[in-house]
């Protein structure tokens, strides 16, 4: 979900338009959350959990792993260039893969 957040500011969303816009367009990931009563606001949580998690720890290993995948993004994209549209049209095609 991170992974689409960033497609959707790359779009041109600012970070509280694209947690909005993913909690308007996909409400059935509301399932995903374990505490917090709204879905932006534990989108944001991830991200800062994510974000400060130590190497090596369980947290950590997700964190590596949305560095690699948006390194994998970022590469993608060098080699064919992403308009604001496919942008998020990607965001779209992860979020509606996810099955809470």
């Amino acid at each position: 979900m991170l992974v689409a957040l960033d497609a959707l500011k790359k779009s041109g969303m600012t970070h509280e338009k694209a947690t909005s816009y993913i909690n308007s367009k996909y409400p059935k990931l509301r399932r995903l959350m374990t505490r917090g009563r709204d879905l932006p606001g534990t989108i944001k949580r991830w991200r800062r959990e994510l974000e400060e998690a130590k190497q090596g720890t369980f947290l950590g290993i997700f964190a590596q792993h949305l560095i690699d995948m948006q390194e994998e993004l970022k590469n993608r994209s060098s080699s064919r260039p992403m308009n604001l549209e496919r942008w998020r049209q990607f965001a779209d095609n992860v979020l509606a893969r996810i099955q809470p």
